[in-house]
């Protein structure tokens, strides 16, 4: 190999979106080389909580899969369902520190979200579980839940140790945008929005931002949960992101 030669090791099992990685050969044997190309790698974890059979909080899975195996840009995706009847607030922080784009749907509150719902107490992961844990490799984070925006977000109070919300206390431990809400949510309407989300920011290629703003203008997307957004970002001077880069 020539002293510019440059070597890619991935695991065997790695999952390229259905795509296999493809070896190209050059015509010219003196400018012979592997060339292995990756824009972005992302981790698409999708969870939701399983609280009883007529309260279906997963059927936004297969639609958001969907679009994620069908996107057509320069990304490799692999996608991790989770439908949990009960998690650990440890096995919560493991999923969010493997994930690239998190999508959570069940119980929330100002503080966290529900994990378990036991007969007496519930096992919520809460901002003070999150002290100390390094998040920077999540790019975006979308919380399908009730009341995890309240108090709303603001740039300098997650910036100064302030957090009061469990979408600021998430910015502060480094994900680059996070979206909650500062009201109720329907259960079926987070099934349906997900998807619409999704297929905006992924396939279509608009940002987090812009995808927000068109789906409030858009008479397409009748949803009330939009009037309840919050979104909490990273980088004051370049808030907004792209799921598809």
């Amino acid at each position: 190999m020539g002293t510019n030669s440059r070597v890619l090791s991935v695991p065997l099992d790695y999952d390229a979106n259905g795509t296999d990685l493809v070896q190209y050969t050059y015509s010219n044997d003196s400018n012979y080389k592997d060339e292995w190309m990756f824009r972005c790698v992302h981790v698409v974890s999708l969870n939701a909580f399983n609280q009883s059979a007529s309260i279906v909080r997963n059927s936004y899975f297969t639609p958001v899969q969907n679009t994620v195996n069908g996107a057509s840009n320069q990304c490799f995706y692999t996608v991790t369902t989770d439908y949990y009847e009960e998690h650990t607030v440890a096995e919560m922080i493991n999923t969010l520190q493997n994930s690239t784009i998190f999508t959570v749907h069940t119980h929330g509150k100002q503080e966290g979200f529900l994990l378990k719902m036991g007969l007496l107490t519930h096992t919520w992961i809460e901002m003070d579980d999150l002290d100390g844990v390094d998040l920077s490799r999540m790019k975006f984070a979308l919380l399908l839940t009730c009341n995890t925006g309240d108090g709303d977000y603001s740039y300098s109070r997650m910036n100064s140790g302030g957090a009061i919300n469990i979408v600021e206390r998430l910015v502060e431990c480094g994900v680059d945008n996070v979206i909650g809400f500062n009201d109720t949510t329907l259960v079926t309407e987070c099934n349906d929005f997900a998807p619409d989300f999704y297929r905006l920011t992924i396939s279509q290629g608009y940002s987090v931002e812009a995808a927000i703003s068109y789906m409030k203008s858009s008479s397409v997307y009748d949803y009330e949960m939009l009037d309840a957004v919050v979104r909490g970002y990273l980088n004051e001077s370049d808030p907004d992101i792209f799921l598809n880069q």
